[in-house]
């Protein structure tokens, strides 16, 4: 996955959360998405950026958004009437 052993070992033991650059790699090793389904339209913005390994800083800029405008629309705190 291109990490170290220790780093492995932080995250089952729930002493460090990987960051989303190695979501693809995990997801590859594991072959299955460790999260829940997703059941909204923010949910699925989320599983899609994990499955893509991106930060929500960069799918902003991608998207032409502010960074907090973009995490407000995966919290599902922007409606879509706007």
């Amino acid at each position: 996955m291109g990490v170290c052993q220790h780093s492995v070992i932080k995250w089952e033991t729930g002493a460090a959360t990987p960051e989303v650059r190695f979501y693809p790699a995990i997801i590859k090793f594991l072959r299955y998405e460790p999260w829940p389904d997703p059941l909204t339209i923010a949910d699925t913005l989320v599983a899609e950026r994990r499955r893509r390994g991106l930060s929500a800083k960069m799918v902003a800029r991608m998207a032409g958004l502010d960074e907090a405008t973009f995490t407000r629309i995966e919290a599902g705190k922007v409606s879509s009437s706007r």
